[in-house]
């Protein structure tokens, strides 16, 4: 699958407090978008198509409820805010996600989930078009497809949303009729409004949470920019044993 990305040592993406408002009003500009403003999907491309074909082969056989992947049995959450506009979350989703899926995920260790931060309209409408792909157990697909097709810059892919939906195999109007949910919105706004509590002011970051201690308290671990692969199997090892796990920041 090819994949272009920005470097791994690319400038951190990052959230103000006017980027917080911004993410918030985009919202609402998107659901008042006239139905006449979005594009007709066309048929992908050949190299589209062998991304969203290897996506497909990575996540196949593992269950997606919404925007969070994995098995419900797993004893570890670990949950990324990012945006799917993002040059450094796209290198993420190679470096960072793609190892976690098949050596935890797949295995039945992690359950991962995705809670989008959007920083303008165009990322809104890939973080709508994720949603809208869950309910059709497609979410994570479409997401990683997003990161898959992003530039180098950064900007995001060159395909419309629909044109990511297409190449997925998704029924396309029912994906298109599902994209302006109210409670899109509403969860868009919840992972912004923890991002501030957190002071998450760059992307991605990542939270482990394990099982219960002795006391009763769950172990949770942030890892903030530049998370590495070793920074994260690590929070997951400490996650799995209750009197190993921390709770705080990395």
């Amino acid at each position: 699958m090819t994949r272009t990305l920005s470097a791994p040592q690319a400038p951190i993406h990052r959230l103000s407090a006017a980027a917080t408002l911004i993410a918030v009003l985009s919202v609402g500009a998107l659901l008042a978008a006239p139905a006449g403003a979005r594009r007709g999907p066309q048929a992908p491309s050949t190299a589209l198509a062998a991304d969203a074909a290897a996506i497909q082969s990575e996540l196949a056989g593992i269950p997606q409820r919404g925007l969070t992947l994995g098995f419900s049995t797993a004893p570890v959450t670990v949950v990324e805010y990012a945006d799917l506009f993002c040059g450094p979350c796209a290198n993420a989703a190679t470096n960072l996600l793609a190892p976690l899926i098949a050596d935890y995920v797949r295995q039945g260790t992690v359950r991962l989930e995705l809670d989008p931060i959007t920083l303008g309209q165009r990322s809104s409408e890939y973080a709508y078009g994720a949603y809208a792909a869950s309910l059709q157990g497609a979410g994570w697909d479409y997401a990683l497809l997003t990161y898959a097709r992003s530039t180098a810059a950064g900007s995001g892919p060159p395909n419309a949303p629909d044109a990511l939906a297409l190449a997925l195999g998704l029924d396309v109007h029912s994906w298109r009729s599902s994209l302006f949910r109210p409670r899109w919105a509403r969860y868009v706004e919840h992972a912004v409004a923890v991002a501030s509590v957190g002071n998450f002011t760059s992307f991605p970051v990542f939270t482990v949470r394990g099982v219960p201690d002795s006391t009763g308290e769950v172990p949770v671990t942030v890892l903030r920019p530049l998370v590495t692969l070793d920074a994260l199997n690590a929070a997951i090892t400490a996650a799995q044993s209750p009197a190993q796990g921390t709770t705080g920041a990395s």
